[in-house]
């Protein structure tokens, strides 16, 4: 294997011109960026002016200083990023791209699915192609164009907004003065804390289901619906061409673990997917119960004003 060096200061920018294999791209102690291919030929890794150029015609593994700008253009392959505490931007990856442990991140498009977890601040992408998981957002997470698969988001400390193509799992506590807006496709599954304060608007769904501490709907409700969880400190907005499910769950709540390797982060996120599909089946299930007692109990009173005896009634 093919290694190169060159020696840089604390927080150099990388720019990363190429790469027409998978890219490995890790943070590390070292004032140094190292830069390993199968073949020589395959590898260019140069300086020009304040920047550090690097080119890659296969696989490409690079070590950069953690506090280094990496600006990726375009990677043909899939993309690893480890360990980074300065801007990353990913112009067009076109593999699948998972993070963990980085910072600032920007990604333009996916075409592959996206695994994200602990992002140590603000998190913008323009389109995803595929699935995506994200969890522990310390800043922002915005989607400007959309996600073209599923989205499944854990705890996000900042503003949060996405549109979904397909179906949308949310666990969150909402902070005060934070706004939220998410729009699905599909069905929409959103867990907030037991004790979130928070003013909900749902412009438009199939239908709605709340079952959230002192406030249940015995029966689906129809949109435009709107209520206030606590003292409504902050503001969501919740719109889905399916149904939407309103749920509580307890602030210490857990979820497989995204910690995953190149070889490993498509079984996570199978089971990511999967717990949200389960979720969801859970939450339809709920629904068709009680739109069923629903129907049971006007049956009942129909019956009772049609007069008929108790054993007819009772047959029926």
């Amino acid at each position: 294997m093919d290694t190169q060096f060159i020696t840089t200061n604390e927080s150099p920018t990388i720019l990363v011109e190429k790469v027409e294999g998978n890219l490995r791209l890790k943070g590390q102690d070292e004032y140094q960026v190292t830069a390993k291919s199968d073949h020589p030929d395959d590898l260019s890794l140069e300086t020009r002016g304040a920047e550090v150029m690097v080119r890659s015609m296969g696989d490409l593994s690079l070590r950069v200083p953690r506090q280094a700008t990496v600006k990726v253009q375009a990677a043909h392959g899939e993309v690893v990023a480890k360990a980074l505490d300065g801007l990353l931007e990913i112009g067009a990856a076109h593999g699948n791209v998972t993070l963990r442990g980085v910072a600032e991140t920007h990604l333009d498009v996916v075409h592959g699915e996206l695994a994200a977890k602990n992002i140590a601040g603000t998190l913008t992408i323009n389109k995803v192609d595929g699935n995506t998981a994200v969890r522990d957002v310390q800043g922002d997470f915005i989607v400007s164009d959309a996600i073209e698969g599923n989205l499944q988001l854990n705890e996000v400390n900042g503003d949060a907004s996405a549109t979904v193509r397909g179906n949308l799992t949310i666990r969150l506590d909402p902070s005060p003065s934070h706004n939220y807006a998410f729009t699905a496709g599909g069905n929409l599954f959103c867990q907030l804390a037991e004790d979130a304060s928070v003013e909900i608007s749902i412009p438009s769904a199939n239908k709605v289901s709340v079952n959230m501490p002192e406030m249940r709907a015995s029966a689906p409700v129809m949109t435009p619906y709107a209520l206030t969880l606590g003292d409504g400190d902050a503001h969501m907005t919740l719109s889905a061409g399916g149904n939407i499910v309103l749920d509580s769950h307890a602030p210490d709540w857990s979820m497989d673990d995204l910690d995953i390797g190149i070889g490993e982060e498509i079984n996570g996120m199978a089971s990511a997917i999967g717990d949200q599909i389960e979720q969801q089946i859970e939450a339809q299930m709920r629904m068709v119960d009680e739109q069923l007692n629903a129907q049971i109990g006007m049956l009942s009173t129909r019956l009772g004003a049609a007069r008929l005896s108790e054993e007819q009634a009772r047959h029926i």
